[in-house]
């Protein structure tokens, strides 16, 4: 925001011990930010600036066009002073922005230790990958999670299957893993991109919040080496680096079906998602019976439902 630094006091609405005076802040799809700025100025119309950070993922024409190139377009938005005229846009200047899809650092505000001992005998390791898949005689751009590309069952999802007592014996696209343990078992997985195209991907967990012990490019060693387990990183999206790897660890403090995925769009909708089964058999007692009306009724509207189009991707 031109002529406004701020402090960022809160990532993915976990409060962070506050950074301050930043005149930006990279955002990944998905994440968010705490910020609390002065507004100090002189009453006017400030710009507020936005630019993709990195092409790779990328980028909307409107960024490659002469306008915006010569600054008579800014992409973004206006902070406006209520005691200032109302104009189109704003006359401020301001600095070039970051061009990167890094991470912001963090440090979280209430400090925790994530326990280091159980890292290599529990490290799970899910490796990402792209191919083209065949469906209904259609090629699909598809992501796979060790092998398997993510396809839901659009009329028995989950949770279906455990109220009905049948949790033995999930399809295997469901890309369904299962967590047991008690509100104090660390659980810890390596997210590796294992097969080009190599492009970032911001991962998000559902249910949770995870710490982020490390990330980096090429083959994780499998190892504590330069991992960081003092009160690292806390949220719930962060990036696996393009053509690296990405370190979480959470608690098993939240029985329930969790999704995690890449929160692009067209990758999650291809297939780049997994669910974590989350102690199983305690799901319906911690939420209580009378909680899962709602979700029988719309089960229920679902089945009686004629799909104009057919079932062509993930469902997500």
């Amino acid at each position: 925001m031109d002529g406004h630094p701020f402090d960022i006091v809160a990532t993915d609405f976990v409060p962070t011990v506050p950074r301050k005076g930043l005149r930006q802040v990279t955002l990944n799809i998905g994440q968010r930010y705490d910020i609390i700025f002065n507004a100090t100025q002189t009453a006017g119309n400030y710009w507020m600036r936005v630019r993709p950070g990195c092409a790779n993922g990328g980028v909307s024409l409107i960024y490659d066009s002469e306008a915006v190139r010569n600054g008579s377009i800014v992409p973004g938005g206006v902070l406006h002073y209520s005691t200032a005229p109302v104009v189109d846009g704003a006359n401020s200047t301001g600095t070039a922005l970051n061009e990167h899809c890094d991470d912001e650092p963090s440090t979280p505000f209430w400090p925790r230790t994530v326990p280091s001992a159980p890292f290599v005998s529990s490290l799970s390791k899910l490796n990402l990958t792209f191919g083209p898949l065949t469906r209904q005689n259609e090629n699909l751009v598809t992501w796979f999670i060790n092998s398997s590309s993510m396809d839901v069952d659009w009329a028995k999802p989950t949770l279906q299957y455990v109220l009905d007592k049948q949790t033995n014996n999930f399809p295997r696209e469901f890309n369904l893993y299962e967590l047991n343990g008690t509100d104090t078992t660390w659980t810890y997985w390596v997210i590796q991109e294992a097969g080009a195209p190599f492009l970032p991907h911001p991962i998000h967990l559902h249910g949770h919040d995870f710490w982020v012990l490390g990330s980096g490019s090429g083959t994780f060693d499998g190892t504590t080496n330069g991992l960081s387990f003092n009160n690292p990183r806390r949220r719930d999206t962060a990036l696996l680096p393009e053509g690296g790897w990405l370190v979480l660890a959470f608690v098993m403090d939240n029985p329930g079906a969790w999704l995690m995925h890449c929160h692009i769009g067209w990758h999650v909708s291809g297939g780049l998602s997994l669910q974590f089964l989350e102690r199983k058999n305690e799901i319906v007692s911690s939420v209580g019976t009378n909680q899962f009306d709602e979700f029988k009724n719309g089960c229920a509207a679902w089945n009686n439902f004629k799909p104009v189009w057919p079932d062509f991707d993930s469902g997500l």
